[in-house]
């Protein structure tokens, strides 16, 4: 549908404010342009974040364009607990997401390192970052308050005025769901970590992400690691890999630690078995996400 004069006008303004080289055609075109398409409507971004909450996903935090990037989550407005008596308070009836329909605001989780919550304060814009399947999505939005939920500190953001969407931005990656918990083991690499079993976050036929509780101070870019995939379902896989991103986030109000490794593949058959285990994990994935939003009115954007 083709733009207003002036709504063109607001529109590119906010493209060159988050996202500077980026351009719309006068014509409205979503997509044409650039490779990418923009979404100005709430309505069309709004099952991008609830898909995003539902997944529990890390989101990369730009800040004005700094260089430095920091990582958050998308967290959920409970309710207040309704108070019984002195001594017992209950949790009311609660749709999860039902805040996000509102189309106001998104509450994150403080983000990590800790110098991004000072630096959002003094902020005029930011960009979230994050993948859904192959799709880049890049979410434009400003701070307006840290707020205080059930006794925690989240950092409250205006529901984004723009999206930037790019389609086969990367390689599919099959995600776990948290009530079928996969995991690697690592079998050569730190000594600390040796035979120590950590919570596998998503796998492709390139690589995967892994979580810790604990710091992994001793891994570090670029470090080769040997580890076992065992997505419960059939016999662990073990593969050579290399260490290529290494963050630290908050999720659930406690610091999680995530490390990105690439495969090194030495056969086909090996890539085979990859595969394998991925097509596993995406159908369990869907299938638990599905039967966790029904009823909800969410669309998914898997």
């Amino acid at each position: 549908m083709a733009l207003m004069v002036a709504e063109h006008t607001e529109v590119t303004r906010n493209i060159s404010i988050f996202f500077p080289g980026g351009c719309f055609p006068q014509d409205g075109d979503f997509s044409s342009g650039d490779a990418s398409e923009y979404l100005t409507e709430k309505s069309e971004i709004l099952p991008y974040l609830q898909t995003l909450l539902f997944e529990e996903r890390l989101v990369g935090v730009q800040i004005e364009h700094q260089t430095r990037h920091f990582y958050t989550s998308l967290v959920d407005e409970l309710p207040d607990l309704v108070q019984l008596n002195d001594v017992i308070s209950v949790d009311p009836d609660h749709e999860p997401g039902a805040y996000l329909k509102k189309l106001s605001h998104i509450n994150l989780a403080p983000l990590e390192p800790v110098a991004g919550n000072l630096l959002i304060r003094q902020s005029k814009f930011m960009v979230l970052e994050f993948y859904t399947g192959t799709t880049s999505v890049e979410l434009g939005t400003f701070f307006i308050k840290i707020a205080q939920k059930r006794g925690e500190q989240v950092v409250q953001c205006a529901f984004p005025i723009l999206a930037r969407i790019t389609r086969n931005a990367r390689p599919f990656r099959a995600k776990t769901h948290k009530d079928y918990q996969s995991f690697i083991k690592i079998l050569i690499g730190p000594r600390e970590f040796l035979q120590q079993e950590f919570s596998l976050i998503d796998l492709s036929a390139r690589g995967l992400a892994f979580g810790s509780d604990v710091p992994l101070e001793a891994i570090s870019m670029g470090s080769r690691l040997k580890v076992a995939v065992d997505c419960r379902s059939s016999e662990p896989i073990e593969v050579n890999a290399v260490v290529r991103h290494l963050a630290r986030a908050r999720k659930h109000n406690k610091a999680t630690y995530v490390c990105g490794i690439e495969f090194d593949l030495e056969t086909r058959a090996l890539a085979a078995m990859i595969e394998q285990k991925f097509t596993v994990l995406q159908r369990t994935f869907i299938r638990a996400l599905r039967e966790e939003t029904e009823g909800l009115g969410v669309e998914l954007k898997l």
